[in-house]
């Protein structure tokens, strides 16, 4: 099985919310852990953009995908 962590410390504590920058009218993202099985990513979205998720306000977001056994 390969590694799960990519950017992160493994067993230690870490602050996600500090792990992404708001950066003016872009979308900024971070892969935290990734294998065959699942993939965690921050992103840090701009307010009033279009992109798939609306935001009235800039905002920060974890998301987590298990991807289906074969």
């Amino acid at each position: 099985m390969q590694p799960l962590n990519k950017n992160m410390e493994r067993e230690t504590p870490l602050r996600i919310a500090e792990e992404v920058a708001y950066q003016s009218g872009q979308i900024v993202s971070k892969m935290l852990a990734q294998n065959d099985h699942h993939s965690l990513t921050l992103f840090a979205m701009p307010a009033r953009k279009p992109h798939a998720v609306f935001a009235e306000e800039v905002k920060k977001m974890l998301l987590i995908v298990v991807f289906p056994e074969e």
